[in-house]
């Protein structure tokens, strides 16, 4: 939740580069917030829907 905050902030307050970025210590990439499923998929946002807890499967 902090990261996605702060990349917020970065894109609509500062309105420029990001003075620091978090990164993959193993490639150096840079990381983005995101969604993903328990089995590791990425989702779209616009793919998401809200569920009543313990309606839906759980892996």
């Amino acid at each position: 939740m902090l990261f996605a905050l702060m990349e917020w902030g970065h894109q609509h307050v500062l309105h420029s580069a990001p003075p620091i970025a978090l990164v993959d210590s193993a490639s150096g990439e840079t990381v983005h917030p995101g969604f993903v499923t328990a089995s590791g998929s990425v989702a779209s946002p616009s793919a998401l829907q809200i569920v009543k807890a313990g309606t839906h499967a759980e892996t």
